[in-house]
């Protein structure tokens, strides 16, 4: 949080102080994913040349966006995108995946990831 708030800092000359900010993330489940904010912990105002912003305590900044997938709706975006050709590795639970999506197939001898 601090990184992106000093960034932005350098980068329009604004004066995000990082102490006035908390980081907030979570689920939303609609949309399947996480959700990260900077949360204001009290009224502020943030300046910058030629203009400047009052946020009220609690407000929210929506700063980044993680989106989960289950597998088969993620190789259903791959098909649709072009990508019909689909191998996919998971854990045990499948919590997690790796997916290696290609335009044609490959054959089983030439994959690049041991099965």
């Amino acid at each position: 949080m601090a990184l992106s708030l000093n960034h932005l800092n350098c980068l329009i000359g604004s004066d995000f102080d990082v102490t006035q900010w908390q980081h907030r993330a979570f689920f939303n489940a609609e949309p399947s994913r996480i959700e990260m904010h900077l949360q204001a912990r009290v009224d502020l105002v943030v300046r910058w040349p030629g203009a400047s912003r009052a946020f009220a305590r609690g407000e929210r900044i929506h700063t980044e966006n993680s989106y989960k997938y289950r597998v088969d709706d993620f190789i259903n975006l791959l098909h649709r995108a072009g990508l019909p050709h689909t191998q996919v590795w998971t854990d045990e639970k499948r919590w997690f995946a790796v997916l290696l999506a290609r335009t044609v197939p490959v054959p089983p001898s030439a994959s690049a990831i041991p099965r």
